[in-house]
Order: C-alpha cells, then sequence, then structure tokens
C-alpha cells in the first residue's frame, strides 16, 4: 500500500519547488541588478533615515555570518576556549605533557 505522502512527489511538485526556491533566491539579487537611486544611497550610506543604517549593517552581518557558518571547517583557525590538556580543568591542576 503506498503512503498518501507520495501524492505530493509528482514532478509537477517537485519542479515548482525548485522553481520557487531559485525565484526566491533571485530576489536577493534584485535590489543590485535593477539599482533604484534609494538602494545606492542606503548601500553607500548617504541615506538621511538612521534605520537604514542599521539595515545595511545587520545585512552585511548576515551574510558575514551565512559565510562563517559555510565555510567554518576550511577556514584554517585555532581557536582555544581554554578547556584543554594544559588549562588546569579536568587533570586535577597539573600540566600534563605525553
Amino acid at each position: 500500500m503506498a503512503s498518501p505522502l507520495l501524492v505530493w512527489r509528482d514532478s509537477i511538485y517537485i519542479m515548482a519547488s525548485f522553481l520557487g526556491t531559485a525565484g526566491l533566491a533571485l530576489m536577493l539579487f534584485q535590489p543590485l541588478i535593477t539599482r533604484p537611486p534609494d538602494v545606492v544611497d542606503v548601500l553607500l550610506f548617504h541615506s538621511p533615515a538612521p534605520f537604514s543604517i542599521w539595515g545595511v549593517m545587520a545585512m552585511w552581518a548576515i551574510f558575514v555570518a551565512a559565510l562563517l557558518a559555510a565555510f567554518w571547517p576550511r577556514l584554517p583557525l585555532r581557536i582555544s576556549y581554554g578547556f584543554g590538556r594544559h588549562s588546569g580543568y579536568g587533570n586535577g591542576g597539573s600540566y600534563t605533557y605525553d
């Protein structure tokens, strides 16, 4: 007996979901393609409204966070949180060298 959830896996629904995802991705680049004057003013910090500066800073913070999340395993970063072999935690307060 087939599952009732398999009805939604028809090819038209799969194609519509991919097209919807592509449409949402294109909306991300839409302001940079058309370049209305107010978008250019905001991106260059020439806008008189103070909340637009916060919006641009939040947008770039989201972009940086997404890039860090995407490339975190590949970045050559060494971050120590203080919980290692030589920090004194978990080994009775003494340092061990193996």
